[in-house]
């Protein structure tokens, strides 16, 4: 049996981006299960290269089909991750206020309409079904564990009207089972907590990662008592949220707007806020461990992403075990959406737990990797060189002091590069911290970076329970072990922890030789491991999209596949033989001066998530009337692409 779960939003209106109308927001994916295993997964902002999207995922599906080489005429469910109910109420409001609805009493037919678009062939609306948000977080944590019974936990913003559930699970003669024990409303959302409070120190949406790297770097006691008016630990791990209380932190903490710069008081902010909800975490769990004596936890929902939570339950001794599902954030429901189907209907084993997540794009073999470096090189951009033992060149490379982008394989499905589409450098250094934050990343100083280090060995330097066999999945935020942390200087966070990842030769055999190579040149077996993107876009997906990274970035080499890529020339020099479009969500607009005597000229943006960006006529023209318009500034196309405001590709790339 064949089964596609997706997840995203759903265009009511006919219009690319989906229009908020009551159906939560959610990052956009598609993943194909087959005979119950998923043999692909891949997120729509990989390639429409728009982060956190949440249209439909139209190309995400086409992508996840290709690479499977499945048409969809094949598949024999589409489990769409939202509640029914929900998407016949946001059919019934489009109904009402417009001329040309779909009907409002069929989610089903709409859904086979959306895919009949994306797919080109038709869908029987029987094959489109729906499954709750948090049940298929849930399926997503607890089909993937491959454990024999624990507590399944899923925590996150909101998802079809609901902040969080939990449930027991068990296997029983191969099936899986699923019994609710309770739900968290909207109302006591710990992830609303999170991002409205959060919101005072000048952060944003999608930005609750940055809050909770910067948290270590602050005293958690100086606002304690501030934050803890914002909530109450009840009994029977019960807690209450006082969101009407959230106001008064301004009294004692000026707002700090996005453009001003960090102190003392937003650090120690930031160390509260971190603090309070690892606390309301624990709280719950610790009533839930004890209520059902389970030994072990799954987890998934966007709040299983805070590494730091993680790590301090992992710590705990609640649990001996604890997976958290490695796509946590609301992408992940895809895969949960589909395994439901292909377990419960189809009534696919069930089997142990996820071996690697590397379920997306495939760069193709050598040909089709020096194919698309060819089109970089035919414009003086790149030079090539394909090499016999890539890995211990690159090694070398990596010891003697370069930042290396590194793109093998298929893509790995969810927010963390393990090993596929990464930036590499010597983790040594404390100084390369610093120097991937702001010449590669272009990101904020305090951020960390996450090691890499084969299994064999990760107890070396790194320490966890004696019951915790390895962490593959970069989810856990553990102690590096004091006398190692002044050796592993650019991974080793303000608070002595790091974000590991382990590697073994079975889940990524050319990873695993890159990092015994390494160890072979400088007898530590630990990469430097961080997404391959800068601070504007989704992690690369294609060789093309890598390309642009390390062209755009202080990146010193590319490895792709086999070939090592160096830069050419001056991007200058070559960048009036790219031709420039205009990428997702931007769009070209003018306005008129107010005394009428000339035009403002603008790349808008259709996200609020993301800014728009004022350009000089001359770029207008050039986007309005191609290559043979007047001429125009470099150093402006050359920031507008490094920003991503604009798409520059070689001409055969277009």
């Amino acid at each position: 049996m064949k089964v596609v779960g997706l997840s995203g939003g759903v265009d009511l209106a006919g219009q690319r981006r989906f229009v908020r109308n009551g159906i939560a927001r959610a990052d956009a994916a598609a993943v194909l299960v087959s005979d119950g295993e998923v043999v692909s997964a891949i997120e729509e902002e990989r390639p429409t290269r728009e982060p956190h999207t949440n249209t439909f995922p139209e190309q995400g599906l086409r992508s996840c089909l290709r690479e499977s080489g499945v048409d969809a005429r094949d598949v024999d469910a589409f489990v769409f991750a939202m509640d029914e109910r929900i998407a016949r109420i946001a059919l019934l409001r489009h109904y009402l206020g417009t001329d040309q609805p779909p009907n409002p009493l069929q989610p089903a037919g709409f859904l086979a309409e959306l895919l009949q678009r994306s797919c080109g062939s038709d869908v029987d609306p029987s094959r489109c079904h729906f499954l709750h948000h948090h049940e298929a977080h849930a399926w997503s944590a607890f089909a993937m564990a491959g454990q024999s019974s624990a507590l399944v936990v899923t925590m996150d913003g909101e998802g079809d009207g609901v902040a969080g559930r939990f449930y027991v699970g068990t296997r029983e003669a191969a099936r899986v089972r699923l019994e609710p024990l309770a739900t968290i409303g909207a109302a006591q959302s710990i992830g609303h907590f999170y991002r409205q409070l959060m919101n005072v120190i000048g952060f944003r949406y999608f930005e609750e990662y940055k809050v909770m790297g910067l948290a270590p770097y602050g005293d958690a006691a100086r606002y304690r008592g501030l934050i803890g008016r914002c909530y109450t630990l009840l009994e029977r791990g019960q807690y209450a949220l006082h969101p009407e209380r959230y106001g008064d932190i301004v009294a004692d903490l000026r707002p700090r707007k996005r453009t001003e710069p960090l102190e003392a008081a937003h650090r120690d902010f930031a160390a509260s806020l971190q603090e309070a909800t690892e606390r309301l975490l624990l709280h719950v769990l610790t009533h839930y461990q004890a209520m059902t004596g389970l030994r072990q936890v799954c987890l998934a929902g966007g709040v299983a992403h805070n590494c730091s939570a993680m790590g301090k339950l992992l710590q705990a001794g609640l649990f001996d075990d604890v997976f958290v599902q490695p796509a946590s954030h609301d992408a992940g429901c895809a895969v949960g959406a589909a395994l439901w189907y292909a377990q419960t209907v189809g009534g696919a084993p069930v089997g142990a737990r996820v071996p690697h997540v590397y379920w997306g794009t495939d760069i193709g073999d050598a040909a089709a990797v020096e194919a698309a470096l060819a089109d970089w090189a035919a414009v003086g951009a790149v030079e090539i060189e394909r090499v016999a033992d890539v890995e211990t060149r690159t090694a070398q490379l990596l010891a003697d002091g370069c930042v290396v982008g590194w793109v093998q394989g298929r893509a790995e499905f969810g927010p963390r590069a393990l090993g596929n589409r990464s930036i590499l450098a010597d983790p040594r250094p404390m100084a390369n911290r610093d120097r991937v934050n702001a010449m590669v990343k272009k990101r904020e100083a305090f951020r960390p970076f996450a090691p890499a280090v084969t299994e064999d060995a990760w107890r070396e330097y790194f320490e966890a329970p004696a019951t915790v066999p390895a962490l593959p999945y970069m989810m856990f935020a553990v102690p590096v072990r004091a006398e190692r942390r002044a050796l592993l200087g650019a991974v080793t966070h303000v608070d002595g922890t790091a974000r590991v990842q382990t590697v073994t030769c079975a889940s990524n055999p050319k990873f695993w030789r890159l990092l015994r190579a390494f160890a072979a040149c400088t007898g530590v077996p630990v990469l430097l491991n961080t997404s391959f993107n800068n601070h504007v876009e989704p992690i690369v997906d294609s060789v093309t999209d890598a390309v642009t990274t390390f062209l755009t970035t202080g990146i010193d080499v590319l490895v792709a596949g086999d070939y090592v890529v160096r830069k050419a020339a001056p991007l200058d020099a070559v960048i009036d033989r790219l031709v420039p479009s205009i990428p997702a969500p931007f769009v070209l607009e003018r306005e008129l001066l107010r005394d009428g005597r000339g035009w403002t000229y603008r790349l808008a943006s259709t996200v609020p998530e993301v800014d728009g960006v004022e350009i000089s006529a001359s770029v207008w023209e050039l986007l309005k009337s191609g290559p043979d318009a007047a001429g125009h500034d470099r150093a402006e196309l050359l920031a507008l692409w490094t920003s991503r405001h604009l798409v520059l590709r070689p001409p055969a790339t277009r």
